[in-house]
């Protein structure tokens, strides 16, 4: 019905170690652990720390215990694990918050039951319900968010100096300013050039202009 066994795999002093269970058939090896320490789950060859191999129910769940608490899965239908998951999509599901480490214990990453992302904190000020707060280590304008081009180096960053809330352009590595625009449908109707001129539905770049309507106002 079923078994545990040793399966010589090389030398005399080489096996694995295998474990098979039965379902009104022969036994079918379920879990081999081979003689360098892998394991496999469903699969046995070409094994790497852990493997699992399955055509549906590929996940793992954690119970605090019968209360289902967060679990992992590689959707075999829609809806697993995820009311929203379609095949294939890898769905990370938590009852709570899901928090992210690195360099030991310290938390750089949350995203809250609500659905809010944190980074570099728990919580937000009391301001309001952000869907993203970014709280910086420095008041450096380069240390919020920054948003670079996919073809070269212009970013536009967004911080705060300690003093004072920024919005600002930098063409990387060169370190040139470059203007900030602010748009409506795709087009640019307030820019703030790299010499700090103001254009609010204009071109000119000599002094302050505003256009209103499409034609030029008395404001220069």
């Amino acid at each position: 019905l079923a078994y545990i066994a040793g399966e010589k795999t090389g030398s005399s002093n080489t096996a694995d170690l295998t474990f098979a269970t039965s379902i009104n058939a022969a036994p079918v090896e379920r879990l081999r652990i081979t003689s360098d320490g892998k394991v496999g789950i469903g699969k046995t060859p070409d094994l790497k720390i852990l493997d699992l191999q399955s055509t549906s129910g590929l996940a793992l769940r954690f119970y605090n215990s019968t209360a289902f608490k967060a679990g992992i899965e590689v959707a075999t239908t829609n809806g697993d694990m995820i009311g929203t998951s379609v095949v294939n999509d890898l769905a990370i599901r938590s009852q709570s918050n899901i928090l992210f480490s690195t360099g030991g214990n310290t938390e750089r990453l949350r995203i809250s039951s609500g659905g809010s992302i944190f980074i570099n904190a728990s919580t937000a000020p009391a301001l309001g319900s952000p869907k993203l707060f970014v709280k910086m280590a420095t008041a450096n304008s380069y240390e919020g968010i920054l948003v670079a081009s996919s073809t070269n180096n212009n970013v536009i960053a967004v911080a705060h100096t300690g003093t004072q809330g920024l919005i600002t352009t930098n063409y990387g590595t060169s370190g040139a300013n470059t203007p900030l625009a602010f748009g409506t449908g795709g087009v640019a109707q307030l820019t703030i050039t790299s010499t700090g001129l103001t254009q609010i539905n204009s071109t000119n770049t000599t002094a302050l202009e505003l256009i209103t309507n499409q034609s030029a106002s008395s404001l220069r």
